[in-house]
């Protein structure tokens, strides 16, 4: 965390648990939060090119990159977690790859649910 200082200037503090569990939930929650932003962001950035009257861009991942989309919690429901190409996904979810796929459906705090359609949990299984 960034603490301001009398004088302007601004140290680093870091107030982490120690214990790795406590590091993990704390881990899971940033992911998670981070993904709202980044549905926030892409809601946000359809919003503008709809008014200036551009298309809206398809978010697509490296070639060859197996990935996933991960729906954001929308009030007491829990995140869901979509097969690139499923119908129930859109194109403007950003990218998750096969670590962070499997991250979102073990997150002890905020589970994601897998797509009863596209079963990417037995995709994630695979190995």
């Amino acid at each position: 965390m960034l603490v301001y200082q009398r004088g302007a200037s601004i140290e680093h503090m870091s107030e982490l648990p120690p214990d790795l569990p406590r590091l993990r939930v704390i881990e899971t929650h940033l992911r998670l939060q981070l993904a709202e932003v980044q549905q926030a962001i892409a809601t946000a950035e359809r919003k503008a090119q709809r008014e200036a009257g551009r298309p809206l861009p398809r978010i697509q991942p490296p070639a060859g990159m197996e990935w996933w989309r991960l729906e954001p919690i929308q009030g007491d429901r829990m995140p869901i977690l979509h097969r690139h190409g499923c119908p129930g996904s859109t194109e403007q979810m950003s990218p998750l790859n096969r670590g962070a796929a499997r991250d979102s459906l073990a997150n002890p705090a905020y589970p994601a649910t897998p797509c009863p359609r596209c079963r990417p949990d037995l995709a994630l299984r695979e190995d």
